[in-house]
This record gives structure tokens, C-alpha cells and sequence, in this order.
């Protein structure tokens, strides 16, 4: 059962967090403590970015797709070989995104050749497919696996992840960074060799980037990449400006937070 429209969608994955530091495998934070850190992450971009974008960064871009990657880059628990002791030279190089997918990782698990099965963190399960020769698509058409994406050949528990988004790179980058730091502050001390110069590092990217992005008509400021002043409507919110003879500011705010 697909978990759309039942769980937060995110700006970046735990997949992304864990590529920028190899480090944190599931042995060290599951995906759904990772999750908690990129929620987090987000309030931070969406409310620095409400003002010129609203708070959904979901659509200004057509989703697009990471490049798939193998174990043990993402999980300490998976070996090197499969289940049945053999090594697969299973590759995958291509994936082709629909309009309607979000933002989420996928995990594509061998079981016996060809047999595998498709799984999406939010999607949840997408079929079993068993004939690696033809395009395979995900159940709700989210994703598409091309027959000629395929490079080698599978074993028995080979695992193979990728992530799809349908919020714009830098986003992903940003959220993605930001909540690394935030994960490395809370978990890891002060004795751990390099560990504060990681977290000034990831933060130092976000937070530049984010800030240039909230005033993008500043000298130094600017549009998300693919986005002009005249892709951003105003936020209806925003209150119509009164000022008195006397100059006093007699707009009426929803807030009063400009009081």
C-alpha cells in the first residue's frame, strides 16, 4: 500500500544523506531517524524560502532521477556478494522518471535470476518483475527501468538504490546537506577526528546558497537555477500597505509579527 498523501514528503532522502557521509550506515541511523534530520532541514529552506516561492518547492521542476548506486556504499548490513554466496556484476545506469513521481529512494532487490522486485520509500511496493530484457515500470507508473539501462548480470540478493525527486537540484542539495550536519551535531562529538569541520562544511553550503536564494533581487541574490521573476507570483498573504499623512504604517498585518 502506497504511503502518498500519508507521509511528509522530503527535499532530499536518507540516501543522499548517507552518499555525503559514508559513515552513516543503517547500523548508525535507520532511514527513518535520517527522515527526522531532513524534516528539520526543510522547515529551515521552507520558511527562508516561503517569501519568494510559497512553501511547496514540489513542481517548480520536472522530477528527475539520481544515478544508481551499490552497496556498501549505503548499507553496512548489505554484503558484497548475495544470498547465495555469488558475486553479481549487476548494474543499472539509466532510469526513466514520470511526471507524477516525488521525491523518495527506491530499492531494487534481486531474488532468483532474474527475479526482482521494486520498492519505493513512499511508493512502497512496485511489483516483482522477472525479465530484466524488456523496460520494466513501476505499478504506479512512477518509474520506468529501460531494458537498455542494464549493465552485467544480476545474483541472488544483489541490491541496487536510486532516488527520484520533483523538487529542483539545488533544493536537494541544500536539504540533503543541512540535514547531514544536523544528524553529525546530534550524534557525533567533539573526539571524532574532522567531525566539526564536516558539519561547518555542509552547513556553511546550505546556508550560503539558501541565503542568496530569500532575496534574489538583491545585487548578489538569486533565482533558483530554470526560475525568473516572472515564474514567482506574489503570496497572496502579503498585506497591501497603508501609511497616514503623518507617515504611520496603517497596514493591517495577519500576524502583527511586522509590529
Amino acid at each position: 500500500m502506497t504511503m502518498k498523501g500519508t507521509k511528509a514528503i522530503l527535499l532530499s532522502t536518507p540516501l543522499d544523506v548517507r552518499l555525503l557521509n559514508p559513515a552513516i550506515t543503517t547500523d548508525i541511523a535507520t532511514d527513518g531517524i535520517l527522515e527526522h534530520f531532513i524534516l528539520l532541514a526543510d522547515g529551515e529552506i521552507r520558511s527562508t524560502l516561503q517569501p519568494i516561492y510559497g512553501t511547496d518547492l514540489s513542481g517548480l521542476v520536472d522530477p528527475w532521477a539520481s544515478a544508481p548506486v551499490v552497496p556498501p556504499i549505503y548499507d553496512a548490513q548489505a554484503a558484497n556478494t548475495g544470498m547465495d554466496g555469488s558475486l553479481g556484476s549487476r548494474g543499472l545506469v539509466a532510469v526513466v522518471v514520470a511526471m507524477p513521481a516525488i521525491t523518495e529512494y527506491w530499492t531494487i532487490l534481486f531474488g532468483s535470476q532474474p527475479e526482482f522486485t521494486l520498492t519505493g520509500s513512499v511508493s512502497m511496493g512496485q511489483g516483482t518483475h522477472i525479465d530484466l530484457s524488456a523496460d520494466r515500470t513501476a505499478s504506479d507508473g512512477d518509474v520506468t527501468l529501460p531494458s537498455a539501462g542494464w549493465d552485467g548480470t544480476p545474483a541472488n540478493g544483489d541490491l541496487i538504490y536510486f532516488a527520484t525527486y520533483d523538487a529542483p537540484p539545488l533544493i536537494v542539495a541544500i536539504s540533503s546537506r543541512l540535514a547531514c550536519s544536523l544528524f553529525m551535531e546530534s550524534k557525533l562529538g567533539e573526539e571524532v577526528p574532522n567531525r566539526s569541520d564536516y558539519m561547518d562544511l555542509f552547513r556553511a553550503f546550505g546556508t550560503s546558497k539558501l541565503d542568496k536564494r530569500s532575496r534574489p533581487d538583491d545585487p548578489d541574490g538569486l533565482f533558483l537555477p530554470g526560475i525568473s521573476s516572472r515564474d514567482v507570483s506574489p503570496i497572496e498573504s502579503q498585506p497591501e500597505y497603508s501609511i497616514s499623512e503623518l507617515g504611520e504604517d496603517l497596514s493591517i498585518y495577519a500576524d502583527r509579527q511586522f509590529d
